[in-house]
């Protein structure tokens, strides 16, 4: 790599940075997309406040995009490097190495937040990625057996962990906002899209598998693995991990998507005809709540109440055309539901 090309990267503007992230530029000059990607995670880095990682591209299982973590004491972002190569069909496209770079990075934001300890984030937020952090499942190892299929229920505990939807929400929201700010290919429309259907399919997945009885004994069996944890941790280190306060939801996301959006999805599908005859708009109204649900939880207040969500949808452009009107909010959701 030419120190000219080096330095004509680093004065690209964002906008110019993602446009490299097109099939028709990306696999031009391995080299020059290796130091392009490493721009972008020095950018993202920048933006939360954290050192960036290394970007290396490596041979990785197929099916594995990248893996963020530790080596000889610096933070290391290891891609597929299935990403430089082209193929016919492009499986691993430059949306995708887009998507990972962003979703890896939040990782490596995971690991400076509890490193760090870092007081701008909310404690609630902490305490939930430590507790990842501490019960981490990889939906083979650790999963906590509640009565669902292993199949299904490895997946869906993998995949509902704070830490792992922090990642993949953090991920789709800067997708989203680099398709806003800049004119993207067919192939990265196509990956938005696609990641988006994922996480509607997730929350449905949630509502169908998880009952009140299989949710609470999992929060139960989380919440002893991690006492367990702490007390070995003590046992072995002398080290103290935080005490978890009361009724603390381990399993958050679960908690939001079955008591907080499930009531107000439904009574919308009641409500509004339309919703109930468009399937598209219906699982786009499922995915619009729960990234609201997201940011209030990422702020640090998380909602409690059905009444809060449907509150913030009947302001949204997406319910205005709904014409609906806060007289007609069931009185009920007003009651905090607590644990």
């Amino acid at each position: 790599m030419k120190k000219d090309d080096l330095t004509k990267i680093r004065q690209l503007s964002d906008c110019e940075l993602y446009a490299h992230f097109h099939e028709s530029c990306f696999y031009e000059d391995p080299e020059y997309t290796k130091a392009l990607c490493q721009e972008l995670e020095n950018r993202e880095a920048a933006r939360e406040g954290r050192a960036p990682a290394i970007i290396t591209f490596q041979e990785l299982e197929p099916r594995m995009l990248g893996i963020a973590g530790t080596e000889n004491g610096k933070k290391v972002i290891k891609l597929n490097i299935a990403f430089l190569k082209k193929s016919v069909p492009q499986i691993l496209t430059p949306g995708l190495a887009l998507n990972t770079i962003f979703h890896e990075g939040r990782h490596i934001w995971q690991d400076h937040v509890l490193e760090t300890n870092a007081r701008q984030v909310p404690l609630s937020v902490r305490l939930l990625l430590g507790a990842d952090n501490i019960c981490y499942t990889n939906g083979i190892y650790n999963v906590i057996d509640v009565g669902i299929s292993p199949g299904v229920q490895g997946g869906l505990e993998y995949m509902l962990q704070e830490n792992e939807m922090d990642a993949r929400f953090y991920a789709l929201k800067r997708m989203t906002e680099v398709e806003a700010e800049v004119s993207m290919d067919e192939a990265f429309q196509i990956d938005l899209e696609s990641l988006r259907q994922a996480e509607i399919s997730l929350i449905r997945k949630t509502l169908e598998h998880f009952d009140e009885g299989k949710y609470r004994l999992l929060e139960k069996k989380r919440l002893d693995m991690y006492k367990n944890r702490a007390k070995e941790i003590l046992l072995k280190t002398g080290a103290r991990i935080p005490e978890l306060p009361e009724n603390f939801r381990c399993y958050q996301n679960i908690w939001i998507i079955r008591n907080i959006i499930k009531p107000v999805y439904d009574w919308l599908i009641k409500m509004v005809e339309r919703l109930r005859q468009d399937i598209i708009k219906a699982g786009n109204l499922l995915l619009n709540m729960y990234m609201i649900a997201r940011i209030c939880a990422a702020e640090g207040k998380p909602l409690e109440t059905p009444n809060e969500l449907m509150n913030i949808m009947l302001h949204s452009e997406f319910c205005k055309e709904f014409n609906l009107k806060q007289d007609v909010i069931p009185k009920e959701w007003a009651k905090p539901i607590g644990m």
